[in-house]
């Protein structure tokens, strides 16, 4: 439901950092999660497989909206931020408040160390390991996965925050 999700999308307005990750796949957005903590997320499903969108074109452009409202006006956190925003751009959101990228962040922490989101992962979270989802053919399980890597980018940048002020 575009109106739910727009509503969803302006909740997350403010001055508390979201993290947010796309799925891609045709060289499209599949979906997009936003997370404002480590235990809940909003996904937003842009289409799938063989049934193709999950709303009309007019309808999808009202979500996109309120994204780049949501990109302009929240300090947002990403993972890859310039591979995600890369892909927003294609959708007319622009991030003008990216607070953290948090593999460049971890990477300035800790240059000798992976900066994959699946081992800042083990360092800083108790999730236990769901990458393997990613190739699901689940709809439910992909779309759980997404909403995890915002959680769980969210929980790692709360704690690269915190590791760069001491």
């Amino acid at each position: 439901d575009p109106i739910g999700a727009t509503a969803a999308i302006q909740g997350l307005q403010g001055a508390f950092p979201v993290a947010f990750d796309i799925e891609v796949e045709c060289q499209q957005v599949q979906s997009i999660a936003l997370a404002r903590s480590g235990e809940r997320a909003l996904v937003i499903p842009f289409w799938w497989g063989e049934r193709g969108s999950t709303w009309g074109l007019e309808a999808e452009a009202q979500v996109w909206e309120a994204l780049q409202d949501l990109f302009t006006t929240t300090p947002m956190i990403a993972q890859n931020a310039l591979y995600d925003l890369a892909y927003l751009s294609r959708y007319g959101v622009q991030c003008q408040t990216l607070w953290m990228a948090t593999m460049v962040a971890f990477h300035l922490l800790s240059p000798e160390l992976p900066k994959a989101l699946e081992f800042m992962t083990s360092l800083y979270t108790d999730q236990p390991y769901y990458k393997g989802d990613r190739l699901t053919q689940d709809e439910e399980v992909f779309w759980r996965y997404n909403g995890l890597d915002a959680m769980v980018t969210w929980e790692c940048a709360m704690a690269i925050h915190k590791e760069m002020l001491e």
